[in-house]
């Protein structure tokens, strides 16, 4: 079982045994990310989750602003699928030991499945 985000307690983090990560800095810039948009363990929050760039790096979800774009990415999952992948970009700040991401640009990643 995982253990909760430090200052975020209705986050899944990483497992107890497994090395803390560490928080992006605030300001940093978020480019052309793969990932999925899932809800909070308490249902309040909508939180990006990245797809892994590398199985032995996995990064934390990140809970998103509440922004204009965030509700057209919602708008977007309740007309298709809550399956579908976003390549956002953003700023990330920081508050009580976990990272936000406030979206800037987002558009939905295309399945080319075996043309790629």
């Amino acid at each position: 079982a995982g253990s909760a985000v430090a200052g975020y307690p209705t986050v899944l983090g990483t497992s107890p045994s497994s090395t803390p990560q560490q928080l992006w800095r605030e300001g940093q810039l978020i480019l052309n990310r793969r990932g999925r948009l899932i809800r909070s363990r308490d249902r309040r929050d909508v939180l990006f989750a990245f797809e892994a760039d590398s199985k032995d790096a996995p990064e934390l979800p990140m809970v998103v602003l509440p922004c204009r774009l965030l509700a057209r990415m919602e708008n977007i999952i309740e007309q298709r699928s809550d399956a579908l992948v976003f390549i956002v970009s953003g700023q990330v700040y920081t508050y009580r030991g976990a990272n936000y991401l406030l979206p800037t640009i987002m558009k939905l990643s295309v399945d080319k499945g075996n043309l790629q």
